[in-house]
């Protein structure tokens, strides 16, 4: 299977629109860029971006310095995370054509990589008025808003991008990721089941789900979709982490106990959960392993006073059971 799927697809719309009759005057000039342009594919298809950028510098070193040729360098250098420079490329091609909606796209997605999301609404912005059916460049602004904290706009943008594309599983996950964050649990709810509709088989809508659900205190419902959520990806470390915590609450202390140690298997750092599979052990009386979990908590996190003291607990609850569980 070709690895740059999309991109391939956008690449090949590019050179089409560039290597047409109209540019027939160059001969040679112009089978050469051809030649390049099909090798900077190939670099493409193996991951090799360096080689990528190369061949497509050599179209604009034979003077095919068309914005959309600077377009194809700047992915080549975000696919390699060279921001800066496909930025820049990115600029390049809108010097040349300020109208050309892809580049304004592209340096958001370019700003975004860089955290500069003030930078990125704008273009995705210009994008949107150039292109005002554009549903990636909704969807690019949502993100954007979301990264500022702005929920109210992320779940507009993202409301206008399902507008033009209803079928999109994706979108609908991150708005109910800005109902969630509104607390609005009841449509985040509803997205993630639409999202579940369209891609039941994306681990994430489950977790989600469960999560929403784990707020509503539906249990029962919640370890559902956890379990869907680890039968697609049996290595989701929140979706165990998570089904610990509802077995927790549930009282089922052993199927708690093992969910944290799956966890911890994948993460053996991952200082929370020493500390609540050290909370299930102390339930259910083995207070030996209660203080050892508790201690590697602590050993993680030592500014943590709660797990020290936690730590003083057990200790104590030793000292008054000295026949505690082995």
């Amino acid at each position: 299977m070709k690895r740059y799927g999309l991109f391939y697809q956008l690449l090949l719309v590019i050179v089409l629109s560039i290597f047409g009759s109209t540019y027939n005057a160059h001969g040679a000039d112009e089978a050469e860029a051809k030649y390049w342009f099909e090798k900077g594919l190939s670099y493409f298809d193996s991951a090799q971006y360096d080689k990528a950028a190369e061949a497509f510098s050599k179209i604009l070193d034979l003077n095919f310095r068309f914005a959309k040729v600077y377009v194809i360098r700047g992915i080549a250098w975000s696919e390699k995370g060279e921001y800066d420079r496909s930025i820049s490329d990115y600029t390049k091609a809108l010097e040349i054509n300020p109208h050309l909606a892809q580049a304004f796209y592209n340096r958001g997605v370019a700003w975004s990589q860089k955290d500069n999301f003030d930078h990125a609404i704008e273009d995705f912005t210009k994008s949107i008025e150039l292109n005002p059916q554009d549903v990636s460049s909704f969807h690019g602004r949502g993100i954007a808003w979301v990264n500022k904290g702005d929920f109210d706009r992320a779940i507009d943008d993202y409301s206008k991008a399902l507008e033009y594309d209803p079928q999109n599983a994706i979108i609908y996950y991150h708005r109910g990721n800005s109902y969630e964050h509104k607390g609005d649990l009841d449509r985040a709810f509803a997205d993630y089941t639409e999202a579940v509709r369209l891609n039941p088989m994306n681990a994430d809508f489950y977790h989600s789900r469960g999560n929403i659900l784990i707020r509503k205190n539906e249990v029962d419902r919640a370890i559902a979709n956890y379990t869907k959520a680890l039968e697609i990806n049996p290595r989701f470390l929140e979706a165990y982490y998570n089904r610990g915590q509802a077995w927790n609450r549930k009282n089922e202390l052993d199927r708690a106990i093992s969910d944290f140690t799956r966890v911890l298997n994948i993460n053996p750092r991952f200082n929370e959960t020493y500390f609540n599979r050290s909370r299930a052990f102390l339930k259910s009386g083995n207070l030996k392993k209660a203080l050892d979990d508790a201690k590697k908590a602590f050993a993680l996190s030592p500014d943590n006073k709660s797990y020290g003291q936690f730590i003083k607990d057990i200790e104590s609850k030793m000292q008054d059971k000295p026949s505690a569980k082995p």
